[in-house]
């Protein structure tokens, strides 16, 4: 699909009134997010999600709002961020009052297992293909150059919490080391990962450690 094709399909989700209004308020919440979860990393998974949920037939009806709302977590409860996806499920049923009630609970359901199979998580594994779709959307955007900024950006911000190892340029690298080994769920998730191999986080991982080993043998 070419980027010209993604954008059409997208708009023309957009023109359903209710869909449109959800995007216009959420995007009016999420710049308050400065950091990793922002506005910015939201359009990137949904237009991974469109480009995903096209070329697997998946229902975008359902998708689409779920990508929206599937970081809303960050925003009511900021200081838990590891539980936002479980925060997020709950949230969003107050944006969805225009959606019938087994709308709300697949999108919701969506929303609760976006995080899928990521080294040192595994709860909620997703099952429908809808579920799989916004999970590997989610999980592209920490590929490629793009990915290992956010890669940072999210270490930078869970750093600013308070939680052990992402204040530090180890974690870090370590982190981007765990990153490496993302599973994916759709082939055309598989497919896209291969476009976007480089860099290698891997050898930066590596390189970084090898750096860091001159400074932290300093002993007072």
């Amino acid at each position: 699909m070419d980027n010209d094709e993604v954008y059409r399909i997208l708009k023309n989700l957009l023109a359903e009134p209710r869909l449109g209004k959800l995007y216009s308020t959420l995007k009016t919440q999420y710049q308050g997010l400065r950091i990793s979860h922002n506005w910015e990393h939201i359009m990137r998974v949904t237009l991974n999600a469109v480009v995903l949920g096209t070329e697997e037939g998946a229902d975008l009806s359902l998708i689409i709002p779920a990508a929206l709302l599937h970081d809303i977590g960050f925003i009511t409860n900021p200081t838990e961020p590891k539980k936002h996806n479980e925060y997020g499920a709950a949230a969003c049923l107050s944006y969805l009052t225009e959606w019938n009630e087994s709308e709300q609970k697949k999108i919701s359901d969506i929303i609760l297992k976006h995080k899928g199979k990521y080294p040192g998580y595994t709860a909620y594994e997703p099952s429908s293909l809808e579920e799989k779709v916004l999970c590997d959307a989610d999980q592209i955007d920490k590929f490629g150059w793009i990915g290992l900024l956010q890669v940072i950006k999210v270490y930078a911000e869970y750093g600013s919490l308070g939680y052990k190892n992402f204040d530090t340029l180890r974690g870090l690298a370590e982190g981007i080391e765990e990153a490496a080994h993302i599973e994916l769920y759709t082939e055309a998730a598989k497919k896209r990962a291969e476009a976007l191999r480089e860099p290698s986080y891997h050898e930066v991982s590596k390189a970084v450690l090898a750096e860091l080993s001159f400074y932290e043998g300093w002993q007072d």
